[in-house]
């Protein structure tokens, strides 16, 4: 890894403004700071594992738990949207999720509306989501949500013969219906977010993916990617990426992309990457802002709180459950479990701030997630398993970029102001 190299770090990570590539050492007062400085709470609700898929990489479904089928108890469902509006934060991110979602239906769609009504105080503003497979076609359903303000996101996974091997459904009408979906959605709404799951079966499918994008219209998409987890009831392992595969694919993503002229990197991509790299922005996603402590939380539909969706069913990474402890309790930084994960998460930054990283302002250390998995002992505090393959990626990335005339955070100075049209340049 790249040693001393001199670059700037968005004002929101560092109020200090030390630049990348020093050997100064967050402490624990400054991460916590950091953590604090965050205005917005994402609330990841899983309605219900029950689903109308059989995806062969899901791990939401989990075959111990007898009322996984089961959508969120009125009771429970007010207990958290009460809870949600006693916060710190100002801004509250209601993102629904399965199983599939809809599954839940107007009705209870209704009760979330109705008691965000109810609770909603202390000057709070708040948004919901759903990400939803599209494959149950409801127009009226959709009409509800899209009148009373819910963005929609689906999954797809490319072509036809792709999607329908990685996300298998007994219904042979289900991708049609996804189809139907995403132009209804669109057209109701002038967007629709599309998320693509990485898998072993698509990962030399690059040019059929983004080219099916291409033809369905499809211009606002991110990429995620898929390694194998052992702990969780994945239908088959053999369909996780290593982290070789992820960079290839991704540098090759990119230079498809700019050689096609193409500008539908889609937010949370490559083009957050562009950006980043650029001083056009700073890191707002979870994975890349380090912020997801205590600012982000995935709370299942028996109440179960965890620091995100891919820690769901594991103890050590499990908060509490909302039924007994009210959710500002939860997240707080005394609580005996966040305390932990803070501590291990600024030793993962501190281990990567002494390698003076050239894009440790991209990643933060990188997500919790993969930090765990490099060692799976429970803990997230060792370096991410993704660590070699992002940073290939950014360098492969900012290499190209400068390429074209267009400065970076590895080249600029501080005070350099990079306009939005020279990053288009390159496009």
């Amino acid at each position: 890894m790249a040693r001393g190299v001199q670059s700037r770090v968005p004002k929101t990570y560092r109020e200090s403004g030390r630049v990348m590539g020093q050997t100064n050492i967050t402490t624990r007062e400054e991460f916590v700071r950091h953590l604090e400085s965050s205005k917005k709470l994402t609330l990841m609700v899983t309605l219900t594992r029950a689903c109308v898929l059989q995806c062969r990489y899901c791990y939401v479904r989990n075959p111990n738990h007898v009322t996984s089928g089961m959508i969120m108890s009125d009771d429970l469902l007010e207990k958290l949207i009460s809870d949600s509006f006693d916060v710190r934060h100002e801004y509250i991110d209601f993102e629904w999720t399965g199983g599939e979602a809809l599954l839940g239906g107007k009705a209870f769609f209704e009760k979330v509306i109705a008691l965000q009504k109810k609770h909603a105080r202390n000057c709070k503003t708040y948004s919901n989501c759903i990400q939803t497979s599209g494959a149950l076609y409801d127009e009226s359903l959709y009409n509800y949500l899209i009148d009373n303000g819910f963005t929609l996101s689906l999954t797809i996974d490319g072509p036809r013969d792709l999607h329908e091997f990685n996300r298998p459904s007994n219904d042979p009408n289900a991708f049609d219906n996804i189809l139907k979906s995403y132009n209804f959605i669109r057209e109701h709404t002038g967007r629709c977010g599309v998320l693509c799951t990485l898998t072993r079966a698509s990962i030399n499918r690059l040019k059929d993916i983004i080219n099916f994008y291409n033809q369905k219209g499809i211009n606002n998409w991110y990429t995620n990617t898929y390694v194998c987890d052992l702990r969780k009831p994945v239908s088959e392992q053999d369909m996780g990426l290593t982290p070789d595969e992820i960079e290839s694919y991704f540098k090759n993503q990119f230079d498809y992309l700019v050689e096609k002229n193409d500008h539908s990197f889609g937010e949370g991509s490559i083009e957050t990457v562009m950006k980043l790299l650029t001083g056009l922005s700073c890191p707002t996603k979870c994975s890349q802002s380090a912020r997801c402590l205590s600012n982000f939380i995935a709370i299942d539909n028996e109440g179960n709180a965890t620091l995100c969706p891919k820690f769901t069913g594991y103890a050590e990474f499990t908060f509490g459950n909302i039924r007994n402890t009210a959710l500002k309790d939860l997240i707080s930084h005394d609580n005996p479990v966040v305390k932990r994960l803070i501590d291990e998460r600024l030793a993962a930054v501190n281990e990567c701030e002494k390698e003076g990283c050239p894009y440790f302002a991209l990643c933060k250390a990188g997500c919790p997630y993969y930090s765990y998995l490099s060692k799976n002992d429970g803990r997230v505090s060792h370096r991410s398993i993704l660590c070699k393959a992002k940073h290939g990626l950014y360098e492969h990335v900012d290499r190209r970029l400068q390429s074209h005339g267009i400065k970076t955070m590895t080249s600029i100075n501080p005070r350099t102001t990079v306009s939005a049209s020279a990053t288009a340049a390159v496009l």
